[in-house]
């Protein structure tokens, strides 16, 4: 009786030991289980967000690309070009170098020259104050020869040449000595009557 008794606790230690080797088995098995689908979640969802930062890089690259193209240059303004004017240094006798301003003085103008000192002022106001000596020239330009001188009372010679008057010998009668004398020629231009002023400063002989 003992000995069957033995007998039996073995076989029931046996088997108790066997069905807890099985759990822990079947336990480790599924552990294992779990680790690698957990593992493989973990790698596809890291290589989904690889993916979704790639297509993302890839479509912010366009935007980098228009930030980075530059703007056009702004050009400078040109600044205008400036009327051309008549050279007053010009070594032209008088009346030819008046006559070259046709096309660029479009009004009548009074001046002052004398071919012999190269002397040439343009009066471009009605009050300037002009040095005037005896040999001296007062001439009168008229654009494109469009109109003629109608009165002028301080000379005795006058002469008449393609869009230029000259008056020369200012009246003996008339004070020197740096008097100032209040100059006006009366004339018709473009068909309308004009006049023009200035203010000789006669010198006498120079």
């Amino acid at each position: 009786m003992g000995s069957k008794a033995n007998k039996r606790k073995n076989n029931l230690s046996t088997l108790v030991a066997w069905i807890m080797a099985m759990a822990f088995l079947l336990t480790a098995c599924s552990t294992g289980e779990k680790t690698n689908t957990s593992t493989n979640e973990n790698s596809e969802r890291t290589e989904k967000n690889e993916q979704e930062v790639t297509e993302t890089v890839e479509q912010e690259e366009p935007k980098a690309e228009e930030t980075a193209t530059p703007e056009p240059a702004i050009e400078p303004t040109p600044e205008p070009t400036p009327a051309p004017t008549p050279d007053t240094e010009s070594t032209l006798p008088g009346v030819e170098w008046m006559q070259s301003f046709n096309g660029i003085i479009e009004e009548p103008k009074l001046v002052v020259f004398n071919d012999e000192n190269n002397k040439k002022i343009i009066i471009k106001d009605s009050n300037q104050e002009v040095e005037f000596y005896d040999d001296d020239t007062l001439a009168i330009y008229i654009p494109d020869n469009n109109g003629k001188v109608v009165r002028e009372l301080k000379f005795e010679d006058s002469e008449c040449y393609d869009s230029v008057v000259i008056f020369k010998n200012i009246s003996s009668s008339i004070m020197r000595d740096g008097y100032v004398s209040a100059t006006i020629v009366d004339i018709e231009f473009d068909g309308k009557p004009m006049t023009l002023y200035c203010y000789l400063k006669l010198m006498g002989n120079p």
